[in-house]
């Protein structure tokens, strides 16, 4: 694969304007140089959810110098859920390629931030002198993102000068069902702020909405202003005062910093791009009865949407949407039936194209994966085309026909399957905690909105297929997930779990004893960051081969995941394991001798007993175990110190 005309652009979600705008500014910088920028939708890093958004992130694992040659890494939507330390950290494991942050200034990357200090600072002024507020809001989220601290500071900032009080209201995050949630104080009684400063469009949308049902007149009672300038701004009643971030400049300057870093040109360490305030109806400066899509700027000069006709945009958009969410019901209803792979690889080139995707390929792992939630996830050596079409070039690949296999971390999908990577977006492939492997498509005319809920239903029809196929069909699906690790050869977690339990209930039900062992390697983490997840990959198998030679035949041995392993060993006793802990550290110290690798292999262990008096429950013992690894961490540090 040819990396040198390739760049991959790492965002959370694709469908959000703010998203849509870098994407936009980016690709029309990349096209004018000749260079194709893939696109990898990852969700959230270390997202709080407790659903299985985690495994969205899997796709960031084919960000690597053999599939391209830079990155654009958004960071201010990922500082919500961690903290700068943790990203710079994460992305120092995507060297040697080239990266650039778009939002967040870490010291060892070129960086495009956002500067709100000057029209930040004129909006709350504008709101004091010009409207007479006294009583003005902070609606907002707690958040590392640089973004949001500064707006906050800035609002402080302006209320100490003018010796006003700040009024400060959390939601839970940016969304408009949290921040309904957080105004709730609001609809129980009448308002007691004369205006609501908001981190967002989508907030201010919410908090409008919010006053209105509650019957506080906007803006005529409470002045209610967004950050964002999205379209929806010009188009909603009363429109919106906000602020434009130029979100478009933001990527077509991150994107020329990359490419001049590729080229080894000198680069700037930051490029500031200022905001401006735009004028509209909800803080009284633009008149209802004035035409829709007018705003003032910050001279005072009137300007035109550029939405000529912002009320016919409102109901063109409303029936698009209307039309496009018609076909997407449609799909599902289709994609209710069972239907096997065979079947599904034909008929998913028609669905797709029915939607404007003119190229796409869907690759699965040769086995389904069963993961737990994971910061960096371990891509299988083998992956296979189930299926993949260009039609301006008139090809098309199924997965009845001879398959394709190749190795993922080599190539995002084998030479020739389509015709160009520009415009091209990356979404894994998953339901549940089985992740199958990931999908290839250039977005169509259709809201992004659409292909995020089509990849969702495709998810699950290819999990249903997989249960169907007739090649298969005697198999529950469980039995066709791989209960074993791919890098190790040890069996991953479902494998431990369900093969440790049965091991676990016949030594307990024979009445013999044994122990349970949890343990990690020692600095994995600090590995990968210094030299990169191959090396933490080869640490991670040489562990696990020490592990293998040393509890034989007669253990359960397994990766639970990340830098854990368990074992369940009957028979043994604690006095024998610190004779097996003191071998294995002893191997751990011949393999750092002998393999030429920079870092250093150690393991820490806990261990406990399992037997009449204790529980029967391997999830009980595994806990116990992880306490006593943390004591023998504990005594690790110390010895190093």
């Amino acid at each position: 694969m040819d990396t040198s005309n390739k760049v991959a652009f790492f965002i959370d979600f694709a469908e959000p304007e703010y998203s849509l705008g870098l994407i936009e500014g980016a690709r029309a910088f990349f096209k004018k140089q000749g260079m194709e920028m893939i696109i990898f939708e990852t969700g959230n890093i270390n997202s709080p959810s407790k659903t299985y958004g985690y495994q969205r992130l899997s796709i960031a694992s084919l960000i690597s110098a053999n599939t391209v040659s830079g990155m654009i890494f958004v960071s201010g939507p990922q500082l919500y859920n961690t903290t700068p330390e943790y990203l710079e950290s994460y992305l120092k494991s995507f060297a040697p390629i080239k990266i650039v942050s778009i939002g967040y200034d870490f010291p060892e990357y070129p960086c495009v931030i956002s500067s709100c200090k000057k029209s930040m600072k004129e909006l709350v002024e504008h709101l004091v002198f010009k409207h007479s507020c006294r009583k003005i809001a902070l609606l907002t989220v707690n958040s590392h993102a640089n973004d949001v601290q500064l707006r906050t500071e800035i609002y402080r900032q302006v209320m100490k000068e003018q010796n006003l009080e700040e009024n400060i209201i959390f939601a839970n995050n940016l969304g408009y069902v949290q921040t309904v949630e957080a105004l709730k104080e609001v609809n129980s009684k009448s308002c007691k702020f004369d205006a609501i400063v908001c981190m967002n469009d989508e907030m201010a949308c919410a908090c409008i909405d919010t006053l209105k049902s509650a019957g506080i007149a906007v803006p005529k009672k409470v002045i209610v202003t967004g950050f964002d300038d999205e379209m929806r701004s010009s188009c909603i009643t009363p429109s919106l005062t906000t602020i434009n971030q130029n979100i478009y400049k933001q990527g077509y300057a991150a994107a020329k910093m990359l490419y001049d870093q590729i080229k080894g040109n000198p680069v700037p360490h930051k490029k500031v791009i200022e905001s401006t305030v735009i004028y509209r109806e909800s803080c009284r400066c633009i008149s209802g009865d004035m035409k829709k899509g007018l705003y003032l700027d910050s001279k005072g000069s009137l300007h035109e949407s550029e939405l000529k006709d912002v009320s016919l945009y409102e109901v063109s958009k409303w029936f698009t949407n209307r039309n496009h969410f018609i076909r997407i019901t449609q799909l599902y209803t289709n994609m209710q039936a069972d239907i096997s792979l065979t079947a599904l690889s034909h008929r998913t080139r028609d669905d797709f194209t029915s939607f404007g995707i003119q190229s796409a390929a869907l690759c699965f792992f040769k086995n389904p994966v069963a993961t737990d939630k994971f910061e960096y996830f371990s891509l299988p050596q083998e992956a296979y085309v189930f299926m993949a079409y260009d039609n301006t070039a008139e090809k098309a690949v199924y997965y009845d026909e001879s398959r394709i296999t190749f190795n993922p971390n080599k190539t995002l999908l084998p030479d020739g399957l389509i015709s160009d990577y520009e415009n091209v977006q990356v979404v894994a492939i998953y339901k549940g905690t089985i992740l199958y492997g990931y999908a290839l498509y250039k977005r169509g005319p259709y809201d992004p909105t659409i292909y995020s809920i089509s990849f969702k239903m495709l998810s699950s029809t290819i999990a249903n297929a997989f249960a169907t196929t007739k090649v298969l069909r005697e198999v529950e699906l469980a039995k066709t997930v791989s209960v074993t690790d791919e890098m190790t050869g040890l069996l991953n977690r479902r494998g431990f779990m369900t093969l440790g339990k049965d091991m676990l209930m016949d030594s307990l039900k024979k009445g013999k004893g044994g122990i349970i062992l949890f343990g990690d390697i020692d600095g994995l983490k600090k590995i990968n960051d210094t030299y990169g997840h191959s090396s933490g990959d080869k640490a991670i198998r040489a562990e696990a081969a020490i592990l293998k030679e040393i509890f034989g035949k007669d253990c359960t041995v397994g990766r639970l995941g990340g830098d854990e392993f368990a074992v369940i060993a009957p028979k043994l006793t604690e006095e024998k394991f610190v004779v097996l802990y003191k071998k294995i550290k002893e191997k751990c110290k011949e393999y750092n001798k002998s393999s030429g690798e920079e870092f250093t292999l150690s393991i820490s262990i806990g261990c406990v007993p399992f037997g009449k008096k204790t529980s029967s429950s391997l999830h009980t013992l595994l806990s116990l175990a992880d306490k006593e690894l943390y004591k023998e961490k504990e005594k690790h540090y110390a010895e190093k110190a």
